[in-house]
């Protein structure tokens, strides 16, 4: 699943000096990247749509990447894959603002 996803992605790559801005292929991408991470299809297209509808700059599968990882690294113990499906703007957080709360919520409810 995980090679599929990533061959479909080749596929869909602007080319070097090419604009993007086609929203169906941005979606497409986006949709291909969580398969990728593990998502059902339709979990994926859900995701995708909301998160192109969010702001058109996770259309952007680098950026993307980089903001899923950083969540998964920030949150070794979480199933990212499943948050993100439950609600896709949790990407939009920045971590450096999460973390001090993050923080704050172990302090109030300790780990036991």
């Amino acid at each position: 699943e995980q090679a599929r996803a990533e061959l479909a992605a080749q596929f869909l790559k602007v080319p070097e000096g090419a604009t993007g801005g086609n929203l169906a292929v941005d979606m497409a991408r986006v949709q291909l990247f969580f398969q990728g991470k593990g998502m059902r299809p339709y979990q994926a297209e859900r995701v995708s749509t909301t998160i192109v509808e969010i702001d058109s700059i996770y259309g952007d599968v680098e950026l993307l990447a980089v903001k899923y990882d950083r969540l998964t690294r920030t949150l070794p113990d979480v199933d990212v894959k499943e948050m993100v499906f439950n609600d896709p703007k949790i990407l939009t957080v920045k971590i450096a603002d999460a973390v001090p709360r993050l923080i704050d919520l172990l302090d109030i409810f300790p780990l036991r």
